[in-house]
């Protein structure tokens, strides 16, 4: 098949962070949730689920409170990539997926101007923190840098997400960067 819109070239960049891994992580990749007084088996989505939050340094615990395992070295990562990137381009959009990321990276970012809100993306905002929920509908192709903070197990709203701004009207080349612990 050939396609009908003619875009710019698309980069994809992985970023591997090292030293995540902690006895918390490998017993969550072992399917067993160990944390303070909680002890439990769990089934493989919410493994998968619970490994996203260890990776980055923290675990929710059954009453949804988020429990620090370890520094996330993610976040310094996310600093120097924004310092970078915003040389060359005026807008960033950082992907994440719980709501213990956006406050990290709000906490972390806190010297450039980042919103949530897209209307201020638009005009003034360098960095919008964009949530995973928030993957369908959304037209940003004026943006052409797109950093996965959190990495969803799902290539369909992966693939929905980069979409957001590699669409028809996009005129700029379009990099995407994923951060991965190793």
């Amino acid at each position: 098949l050939i396609d009908c819109i003619d875009l710019p070239e698309k980069t994809l960049n992985i970023n591997y962070i090292d030293g995540m891994r902690s006895k918390e992580y490998i017993d969550i990749e072992n399917g067993i949730f160990k944390i303070a007084d909680e002890v439990r088996t769990m089934i493989k989505l919410e493994a998968i689920n619970k490994a996203h939050q260890a990776a980055n340094g923290w675990v929710y615990s059954s009453l949804k409170i988020p429990i620090r395992i370890k520094e996330n070295k993610k976040l310094d990562k996310i600093y120097d990539l924004c310092e970078i990137y915003l040389e060359e381009t005026n807008k960033i959009i950082v992907v994440y997926l719980y709501k213990e990321d956006l406050i990290e990276l709000k906490n972390k970012l806190k010297d450039f101007d980042c919103t949530e809100d897209i209307e201020s993306f638009k005009t003034t905002s360098q960095i919008l923190f964009l949530q995973y929920s928030q993957a369908e509908g959304l037209n940003l192709q004026f943006c052409n840098h797109m950093i996965f903070f959190t990495y969803d197990y799902s290539f369909l709203k992966f693939d929905q997400m980069c979409g957001r701004i590699y669409r028809s009207g996009q005129k700029n080349n379009v990099t995407y960067d994923i951060l991965i612990n190793r």
